[in-house]
């Protein structure tokens, strides 16, 4: 079993570090497959997750023998190595580990929305970027964080002083989306928990999302992201505008998907082959701005279905259970996050996205799976304990 602390690295490091991440996805894996020979354990039959999981990778490698010969072989075969992280959570998050666990989420999640916020008012930059260089993958991320620990305020897994901790944690990674222009982050964070309160509280839920809204609205005039809003005026026949560039990168991914809609095109190949009918105005065109459309071009109709097994899976399990176990009620609105931010981002192959988005949920179904208390203070234990 992996020593606690390197669960707690990890839930940091998916908000800092992509080389960490990948480090502590290594580590946890040797980990893993120890555990699993060690205790005769047949992964196969005791995860209900991995049949689905392993026929989504076949599905993305044959595209590469099945798609077109712009199909990177290397990015295509490891395509879902960042996955993995799933397995590592569900296998190893214990009783003692959970409640700091997910404090490192939090934790990380406001170091990332303070990088965020420091590159626009301390160096000038137009959008935060974070620690991530990308301040589209920053906002999609530390959406999904903050739903978290909004969540684990919501259920009230903590309380006292270590509610305010979360709540700290929670308003400076809102603050941090807000510095990183990303429109669809924040609209996904708001719709998802307006979602929550409304779950939560009925009626009260409502007025709660209500007042959500409106600072929200309110908040927009202190940041450029208002200016984002505003460009949505000029409509969508703008190619220019990073809403009206979305449109045509639909359109050219349309044509590959009724070219390849089996097996779709392959890992890689979306630039090279719709750069030549592109027009050439400096707008990026590495994926199609959308994780759905990017499912069907790059993996196709065998892709797609698969990847709808395992994440609706996923996402089944979290959601039967949400009015009776805190763990799965905070898992479901992270994904119900992830799967809004898809509708005008790539994150279903951003690396930085997606394993939080693994990490985190496998950790949630674990949980569920060992019968955890979801209250923090059930499962609360001192730190140097859990080392």
């Amino acid at each position: 079993m992996p020593p606690s602390f390197l669960m707690y690295l990890t839930g940091v490091s998916l908000n800092v570090s992509i080389s960490a991440m990948e480090i502590a996805l290594g580590l946890l894996l040797v980990f893993l497959i120890a555990y699993l020979y060690i205790n005769r354990i047949d992964v196969t039959a005791d995860c209900p997750y991995f049949i689905p999981f392993f026929v989504y990778w076949l599905a993305t490698v044959a595209s590469l023998f099945l798609g077109s010969d712009s199909a990177d072989v290397s990015g295509g075969v490891f395509s879902l190595w960042n996955l993995l992280y799933f397995f590592t959570g569900y296998y190893f998050i214990k009783a003692s580990s959970i409640r700091l666990t997910l404090a490192s989420f939090a934790f990380g999640g406001a170091l990332l929305g303070v990088s965020a916020i420091a590159d626009v008012v301390f160096l000038g930059s137009y959008r935060g970027d974070g620690f991530f260089s990308i301040y589209m993958s920053t906002g999609n991320v530390l959406a999904m964080g903050a739903v978290s620990a909004l969540g684990v305020i919501v259920t009230r897994y903590e309380r006292g002083f270590a509610a305010i901790l979360y709540l700290a944690a929670l308003i400076i990674m809102i603050v941090g989306i807000y510095y990183t222009g990303t429109r669809g982050a924040l609209l996904s964070f708001l719709a998802s928990a307006c979602l929550m309160f409304a779950v939560r509280f009925g009626l009260k839920g409502l007025a709660a999302a209500a007042v959500l809204l409106a600072g929200a609205y309110a908040a927009a005039s202190f940041t450029h992201i208002e200016a984002r809003f505003a460009e949505l005026l000029q409509g969508f026949g703008n190619m220019e505008t990073s809403h009206g560039w979305r449109i045509v990168l639909w359109g050219a991914a349309w044509e590959l998907i009724k070219e390849y809609p089996l097996f779709g095109i392959g890992y890689g190949a979306f630039q090279p082959m719709v750069v030549g009918s592109m027009p050439s105005i400096g707008l990026p065109m590495g994926h199609p701005h959308n994780a759905y459309i990017n499912q069907l071009v790059l993996y196709g109709a065998a892709g797609f279905a698969s990847f709808c097994w395992l994440y609706g899976k996923i996402t089944y399990d979290l959601a039967k259970r949400i009015m009776t176990n805190n763990y799965a009620f905070i898992g479901f609105f992270v994904m119900v996050v992830f799967f809004l931010e898809g509708v005008t981002e790539n994150n279903f192959t951003d690396g930085e996205v997606k394993m939080f988005q693994m990490f985190f949920t496998g950790c949630m179904l674990g949980a569920l799976r060992g019968g955890l208390k979801d209250t923090g203070k059930e499962n609360s234990v001192k730190f140097i304990k859990n080392i």
